[in-house]
């Protein structure tokens, strides 16, 4: 082997070479470690603030979360409510019908009552002027003066009397 390299040659280049290394270090501390600061600064704030909006995701997901079940339960006791509601207003409209059927019920029998009435005092206006002719006829036959019609007139007033006409009713 050849070795031409002298001993003032290495200390030259081992010189040369931690110049060149200082003068690296020295780059490197003055333009690298400040932007690779920068960098992890600028990484650890983006970092805080993804964590930021996820914690603000998770707290607005447990609200909606919360309205979500608070409004079912709101509907199921809306749908309850509704249905007692529905419930009390069927109960109350079969009362109204069997009252309306109850209130017919008794128009129909006030009004057949009232038939029969018209219908008898239809037959008593009717008959009653030939009855009164026929007894006045038959009392003067009979008695054979006016006493009879006096007798006819007493009997008369005796049933028109209010006494006379309460018994009936009775």
């Amino acid at each position: 082997m050849h070795s031409d390299i002298s001993f003032l040659e290495i200390i030259f280049r081992l010189s040369l070479f931690s110049l060149l290394s200082y003068k690296l270090y020295s780059l490197a501390r003055t333009y690298l470690i400040p932007m690779l600061t920068s960098q992890i600064i600028e990484e650890k704030k983006e970092q805080s603030a993804l964590l930021d909006k996820e914690k603000l995701l998770v707290s607005t997901q447990h609200r909606v979360k919360g309205q979500i079940y608070n409004q079912k339960q709101m509907f199921t006791l809306l749908e309850r409510n509704v249905q007692e509601w529905h419930k009390t207003n069927q109960e109350e409209n079969k009362e109204i019908e069997k009252e309306t059927k109850r209130l017919i019920k008794d128009v129909q029998e006030k009004r057949t009552d009232q038939l029969t009435n018209i219908t008898l005092i239809n037959n008593i206006v009717t008959c009653l002027p030939q009855a009164l002719e026929q007894v006045t006829l038959k009392l003067e036959k009979q008695y054979q003066s006016d006493a009879g019609k006096k007798l006819l007139i007493g009997v008369m007033d005796q049933m028109a009397s209010p006494s006379m006409v309460s018994i009936k009713n009775r």
